[in-house]
């Protein structure tokens, strides 16, 4: 119990260097989670089948990475929903990640599960974390979602959709900067 109880996750430099996130990134093969059906089979979510404990990394919201106008653009143009478009900031520059694609084009024989995670303002176990990782030699911007709390096996993961990241015409979000 003490063990836990005084455990503390990686520092960020480690996190952004570590072999394990970017494998994981690479082959979208995140361990202990399941897409499943939820309310009755109407609408699909993230559960988990392990343990995950307050600050453990989970899984990366994955897509295409585009500039933020490119993402606004589709928006309007396609009519995507919001929560399929990841924006948000880096150093000055505004990004998004375009996940409306299913499956995606470096994974067509799997569904990624951060696009599946579903939306709750008052119940969230995830944040939503921007990273650059090395990721096969390179630098890439990512999105992480990190537990906030101890999830256990069965629940659901959610994550706040109103800090998705979000300032385009017509949302009332915030940009994402950490």
């Amino acid at each position: 119990m003490d063990i836990v109880k005084n455990w503390k996750p990686s520092p960020r430099l480690m996190l952004e260097t570590d072999p394990r996130i970017s494998t994981h990134v690479t082959h979208q093969d995140w361990r202990g989670l399941v897409i499943t059906n939820f309310l009755g089979g109407t609408r699909l979510g993230v559960a988990t089948m392990a343990h995950f404990y307050k600050g453990d990394i989970v899984c990366d919201y994955h897509g295409k990475l585009i500039t933020a106008e490119e993402g606004e653009t589709m928006m309007k143009e396609q009519n995507i929903q919001p929560g399929l478009l990841f924006f948000f900031k880096v150093g000055g520059k505004h990004l998004c990640i375009d996940a409306h694609t299913s499956p995606c084009e470096c994974h067509p024989e799997r569904e990624t599960f951060g696009r599946q995670i579903n939306n709750s303002r008052k119940q969230p176990n995830l944040k939503a974390k921007q990273r650059t990782v090395i990721v096969d030699g390179q630098k890439q911007h990512i999105i992480l979602f990190k537990a906030i709390k101890d999830i256990g096996v069965s629940e659901e993961i959610r994550f706040d959709y109103s800090k998705n990241l979000l300032q385009v015409e017509g949302l009332d979000m915030e940009w994402q900067e950490d």
